[in-house]
């Protein structure tokens, strides 16, 4: 019997080897919205050991993809220039400046979403087979599936927000297949329709993850609360800024009409009740009816246009989804409060005194008492070292008290994250610099994150992105004389963990949203005023005055002095948008986020547009060009990329040509639309 029972299990770790590897033969290969993870199952599905073993191949696959969560969300954006060093050493050389410059082709493999459906395809098997596996293992508790269906449901969730955010239309299903003859055609969808199932879908699992594992790379590996919460209120960002330009021009519609109601009611009508009173002719009398009969007809189609316009609004008004974004950020920050204190509670010798105090903070969670920002500090004696604690707790230690959710990397089991030094570092092999062009010495996160005095290089023409180099600054002068010069020593490291989500995500979604209401009018001093308190927050514990020495202010009552108070001046600009954009873009430099930021953006300001009839391709679509003048003016080749991408439509990826000849070849072509833009290979256009 133990024989047997040791059999079996052999057969199962060997079938989920198969199941994980995505070995699998069909005749429907080449369609990569399958994850190739059409076995026959009777037999896999039996305790809870099956479910976690795909449970983590979710994380792994997702793992596996950085590079074109990089490329889609990061690469096209106004952060980063080529290397001015041409090496051999840069395999991707020509192909990242194609895209840059969207001179891009859909037979590209970098287009390939079949890797992310891949995780989707996990998170579905998961999902599906947990309650019959709850039935047979008698071990395995309710409590226990409930939290692992909430992760899979919320990577489930994450994985398709990059397929919007990257693709903007794309097939959406829930349903597993597991054989051939099960395979459908599913169809493409809007993103703003999969992004309100995405909510829903996230929402029926609130609250029903844990809040923190027993070890701390689980904790921050895995998703917990904190991590849903988070995304819904990305989620709820981008559903109001794909909303607000159309809410914009219904609203414009509308206003338009009810100026336009009075006169027909008043002047027109008065008009001709005069000309009737005042007429004698019969034939002129009966035509002065009609027109007044057509009158009042044309102002009761106006009184259901308005009506029509008013009920469009309602639908569209992205204010509600602003305010859900600021209430699901607040939720997910009192959550990592909430893992913090635990933690806390479990090591009683902990030391708090790492971390800012958030008494001035705004409406986060402060009647629990939260305290958990990173601080970094002066040295008040000889002003000759500055102790970054928040650069090295959040991206050289990984896995921090801020974090949310990381992908992890590890040389234990040989998990390399290959694909940041290959864009970012100051080697020959780094692809990117960043289009900084100064070095801001009071700005800490300029010096690991756009720096241009490199140890060991000399006469740098560019300013590189150290952040997952273990940047290390070397003051050639202490703090406090004029002449201080800062040299940032940096070391290769390729077992960076990749960060989904921090504290600043969250803070930034709800200073942005917070941002949008004010622009919207929607109590616009108190949204603004929150906005402020929040950026104030996140950059100041950057700030410092290497020059004249001091502390770091963080106050965010006070106002600075001397350079700093300068530079928080010149920082800032009368839109509390734009500074939240400025911001996102130094806070997140090499972090896959700022092309993304950027088509947000355009969605948000895309009123006026005009639709074509039959062809997208010729929309017009002004916050395409609002955002390439407004973010990417100055940016080597910006208007030959701006014409390139013509509309909206350009700013999104194609999708990859074998993609579409899989479903031509299923006869389904009618249920996919290339991308209007590279519709063709870029040497047929």
């Amino acid at each position: 019997m133990k024989t047997m029972k040791k059999f079996n299990n052999i057969i199962k770790i060997s079938s989920l080897a198969v199941l994980l590897s995505g070995a699998f033969a069909s005749c429907n290969d080449f369609l990569t919205v399958y994850p190739q993870d059409k076995i026959t199952e009777e037999t896999f599905w039996e305790d809870k050991r099956d479910l976690e073993g795909v449970r983590y191949a979710t994380y792994k696959q997702l793992a596996s993809q950085v590079e074109k969560l990089i490329i889609w969300g990061d690469l096209r954006s106004d952060a980063y220039k080529q290397n001015t060093v041409i090496s051999s050493s840069q395999g991707n050389r020509d192909l990242y400046r194609n895209i840059i410059q969207a001179d891009i082709d859909t037979t590209w493999s970098i287009y390939d979403w079949s890797g992310i459906y891949s995780v989707i395809g996990y998170c579905n098997k998961v999902i599906q087979h947990g309650d019959e596996v709850l039935e047979k293992d008698k071990q395995f508790t309710a409590s226990e599936w409930k939290q692992m269906k909430a992760e899979m449901v919320t990577m489930r969730a994450l994985s398709y927000f990059y397929l919007v955010r990257a693709f903007k239309n794309v097939p959406y299903t829930t349903k597993v297949v597991n054989t051939d003859t099960e395979v459908e055609y599913f169809e493409q969808m809007p993103g703003l329709t999969v992004i309100d199932e995405l909510i829903k879908d996230v929402r029926s699992v609130e609250n029903q993850a844990r809040n923190r594992f027993t070890s701390n790379q689980d904790t921050k590996g895995l998703i917990t609360n904190g991590t849903i919460n988070c995304l819904l209120a990305d989620m709820y960002l981008w559903r109001a800024s794909m909303t607000e330009s159309g809410y914009e021009d219904v609203k414009n519609k509308k206003t338009k009409l009810e100026a336009k109601l009075p006169k027909f009611e008043n002047d027109s009508i008065e008009k001709y009740n005069n000309l009737i009173a005042e007429e004698q002719d019969p034939q002129k009398i009966e035509y002065y009816n009609q027109r007044l009969d057509e009158i009042r007809a044309d102002i009761e189609e106006m009184k259901a246009d308005i009506e029509a316009l008013e009920a469009s609004m309602t639908q569209q008004d992205p204010a509600p989804f602003y305010t859900a974004a600021i209430e699901y950020a607040d939720k997910a920050i009192c959550k990592l409060g909430d893992q913090f204190d635990e933690e806390q509670r479990n090591s009683p010798m902990a030391n708090r005194d790492n971390y800012i105090s958030w008494v001035n903070a705004p409406s986060f969670g402060r009647s629990a008492g939260l305290d958990f920002m990173y601080k970094n500090t002066v040295d008040e004696v000889h002003h000759g070292y500055v102790n970054m604690k928040a650069y090295d707790e959040i991206f050289k230690q990984q896995n921090s008290n801020e974090s949310f959710f990381e992908l992890q990397f590890s040389s234990t089991d040989s998990r390399s994250n290959s694909s940041v030094n290959s864009f970012w570092g100051y080697s020959e092999s780094a692809h990117l610099v960043t289009s900084y062009s100064e070095d801001n010495r009071q700005d800490m996160r300029h010096w690991f994150s756009a720096w241009k005095n490199i140890d060991g290089v000399k006469n740098s023409v560019d300013w590189y992105c150290l952040k997952w180099m273990k940047a290390e600054p070397i003051f050639e002068e202490n703090i406090g004389k004029a002449e201080v010069k800062i040299t940032i020593k940096a070391t290769s490291e390729t077992y960076n963990n990749w960060i989904i989500y921090r504290l600043s995500d969250a803070l930034l979604i709800e200073a942005e949203a917070a941002a949008c209401l004010g622009e919207l009018g929607v109590n616009k001093d108190a949204n603004e005023t929150l906005c402020k308190k929040i950026l104030r927050m996140v950059n100041r514990r950057w700030y410092v005055d290497v020059v004249n020495g001091g502390e770091i202010e963080f106050d965010l009552d006070k106002n600075l002095r001397g350079t700093l108070e300068s530079y928080e001046g010149d920082f800032y600009t009368d839109n509390w948008v734009t500074n939240v954009m400025k911001t996102r873009k130094i806070e997140f430099m090499g972090e896959g986020k700022r092309w993304f930021d950027l088509v947000r953006w355009a969605e948000r300001n895309n009123e006026g547009a005009t639709k074509h009839e039959t062809d997208p391709s010729k929309d017009e679509d002004p916050g395409m060009v609002q955002m390439f003048n407004t973010f990417m003016n100055g940016i080597t080749g910006y208007e030959t990329a701006r014409n390139r991408c013509v509309n909206m439509w350009g700013l999104y990826c194609p999708i990859y040509d074998m993609e579409i000849k899989a479903y031509r070849a299923g006869h389904a072509q009618d249920k996919i639309s290339q991308n209007p833009i590279w519709n063709k290979s870029k040497y047929d256009r």
